[in-house]
């Protein structure tokens, strides 16, 4: 009886395991951002921080005043439009700045999309039927990586829409090959929606262009892709057309992306550090539009399971396969001018993307999903052999360590010892003031995005109810 009982706490336990295993990754990676950001407290008076501290304290302002958030007065802004910057938030949990400092709710921001990321990569692990060890790999990578926490560190609070790409992964797994399927089109439109609203209207262009460069390599893919795009745009528009008419004449300038190959490969595995950034700023491309750093293990985990094995096993099978195309696509166009060609096309948003070397956080992020897939297969064939937990878990912490070694050399209280201080004040004042070109746009804009949406959801119940 007692042997009994002791073999079903075991079996309790074993079962219980890998959920205490994911669950305490989850909290580390969170408390690993949370010292990162300095717990809240981040310096408004360094680089790009001197924007952002206006724009949430702009949103707090008119949350108190109980005004909606339509022109700000502020130095630190190129437009009084707020809503025609494409990178400023228009999400619910804004309202959490009524109880927060705006350095309290960024860490929040960072902590809730890294929560929902988090999520997705879950989904990602239950649809690839990856173990724990798989899972354990790959969370790090795409949570605690140079692009992410560097960007993060200079000021650009948008880049939490980072967190969200393994959606993209998911969606893109999910692809229609033959005909549309509006249900998947609609899950595509909100994906986009949801990085405009969080002013990642970066990575929503990202996504499209290699969606696009993916439906282009077969003929039946074509048309799905095209309206994927074109209903993503639509469902998008309450921020581009705000943002269109206020910076369609913007005369940005290229800048660069990757210097060479040999950058690109050492961007992954070795640490930049931020003092650099000083000295490389007069060329106008610092280190942290180059960091993408894994670090050793990390590189060699994604060149040798995410690049040689799916090289050398040529499975036809592979649901990857059919995007190599857009990631070696995106990869040359991050490498240097060969982007700058966009700077004459007349559209909008297009000057946005002035620095190309971000592109390549999509293919990245492929990349490591592949090498996850396949290290997942590789993994099983060593069942039975204990030792095995040993090395990985011995590859798992120096892969943390040195992650963490780059977020401490990032963090943004160190970054304010490094960098001269902004002598403005941190103002955000409500505005009012007549701009019939500008609220036009946002009438509109609100127009189709909810027209958009009603049409989607239609679609999509019609297809539901079809297939019943």
């Amino acid at each position: 009886m007692q042997q009994n009982n002791q073999n079903k706490i075991l079996r309790i336990l074993k079962a219980a395991l890998p959920g205490t295993v994911i669950l305490i990754f989850f909290v580390l990676g969170g408390v690993i951002l949370a010292f990162f950001l300095n717990w809240g407290d981040i310096p408004f008076d360094i680089l790009d921080w001197s924007q952002e501290g206006p724009r949430y304290l702009f949103l707090k302002n008119a949350l108190q005043e109980k005004r909606l958030p339509l022109h700000i007065d502020s130095p630190m802004v190129e437009t009084d439009r707020f809503l025609g910057i494409p990178d400023t938030l228009l999400v619910p949990q804004s309202f959490l700045l009524l109880w927060l400092t705006p350095g309290q709710f960024i860490l929040v921001n960072v902590l809730l999309n890294y929560s929902l990321g988090f999520y997705f990569l879950l989904r990602l692990k239950h649809e690839l039927r990856w173990t724990l060890p798989t899972f354990l790999v790959v969370v790090p990578l795409t949570t605690l990586n140079g692009f992410l926490l560097s960007h993060l560190s200079v000021g650009h609070s948008m880049w939490v829409n980072a967190f969200l790409l393994p959606w993209l992964v998911i969606l893109c797994l999910n692809f229609p090959q033959e005909k549309i399927n509006w249900r998947w089109i609609l899950q595509f439109s909100l994906f986009s929606l949801v990085l405009f609203l969080q002013g990642g209207f970066h990575f929503a262009l990202w996504s499209w262009g290699f969606l696009l460069v993916h439906a282009l390599t077969k003929k039946s893919t074509i048309k799905t892709g095209l309206v994927a795009v074109l209903f993503a745009a639509l469902i998008s528009m309450v921020r581009i057309l705000p943002a269109s008419i206020s910076f369609y004449a913007s005369e940005r300038r290229f800048i660069a992306g990757f210097r060479s190959l040999n950058d690109l490969v050492s961007a992954l595995i070795q640490l930049q550090l931020p003092e650099e950034s000083q000295v490389l700023l007069n060329s106008g491309l610092p280190n942290w539009e180059t960091n993408f750093y894994i670090g050793l293990l990390g590189g060699l985990f994604v060149l040798l399971f995410g690049i040689i094995l799916p090289i050398a096993k040529k499975n036809s099978k592979s649901l990857f396969r059919r995007y190599w195309i857009p990631i070696i696509i995106l990869t040359v166009l991050s490498i240097g001018q060969v982007f700058r060609v966009t700077n004459l096309l007349p559209l909008p948003l297009v000057h946005a993307e002035r620095v190309s070397s971000r592109f390549f956080y999509l293919p990245f992020l492929f990349l490591v999903v592949i090498a996850g897939d396949h290290f997942n297969l590789w993994w099983q064939n060593f069942k039975g052999q204990p030792k095995r937990w040993l090395v990985l878990s011995a590859g798992i912490l120096i892969l943390l360590h040195d992650l963490v070694q780059n977020a401490r050399l990032w963090r943004v209280d160190r970054m304010a010892t490094l960098y001269e201080k902004i002598n403005v004040p941190l103002t955000g004042d409500v505005l009012t003031k007549p701009d019939p070109a500008y609220f036009t746009a946002l009438i509109f804009g609100a127009a189709i995005t909810l027209i958009t949406l009603v049409v989607l959801i239609l679609l999509a119940l019609r297809t539901n109810q079809s297939k019943k």
